[in-house]
């Protein structure tokens, strides 16, 4: 998975606020490897959507990388 600057930045000032966007981040980055179709990263991708930090089409373009 990869967020440009912009991106990684806005994820880390709502999960300041947001548990679920820190939950996300939190185990994101203390993972070994990203599995694009794992649930809970397809669920937390659908929620960035959600609350506009990425688009759908973005979102989408990060898990085919």
């Amino acid at each position: 998975m990869s967020f440009t600057e912009s991106e990684l930045e806005l994820v880390r000032s709502r999960a300041v606020s947001d548990g679920i966007v820190w939950r996300f981040l939190t185990l994101a980055t203390g993972a070994q490897e990203i599995d694009s179709g794992d649930p809970m990263t397809i669920a937390g991708m659908d929620y960035l959507v959600q609350i506009a930090i990425l688009t759908a089409a973005r979102r989408d373009e990060i898990l085919a990388a």
